[in-house]
């Protein structure tokens, strides 16, 4: 990734073993030392803070977006015939 940070592709940095993985776990794989989720500079730590809280409001909005049209599709009223029961 040119241009982002690691810590916005998910990956986490081990201090001791100085690498960046992209693991689910909170600890380093190697060392067990605890993984770090978020740059130590300033700037940085409120640039990935932003990016976050912009994703969030995204996916927010996706879903208010996508449950409006579910309720549109729920309530339009739907052609149908009548049904009459053979005599």
């Amino acid at each position: 990734m040119i241009g982002t940070s690691k810590y916005e592709g998910g990956k986490k940095y081990c201090r001791r073993c100085e690498i960046y993985f992209l693991h689910d776990g909170s600890f380093c794989p190697c060392c067990g030392m605890k993984l770090r989720l978020s740059p130590t500079g300033k700037k940085d730590r409120e640039r990935l803070r932003q990016i976050r809280s912009l994703e969030q409001l995204t996916e927010i909005h996706e879903r208010q977006n996508n449950k409006g049209a579910i309720s549109k599709l729920a309530t339009s009223p739907t052609t149908s015939s009548s049904f009459t029961p053979p005599s």
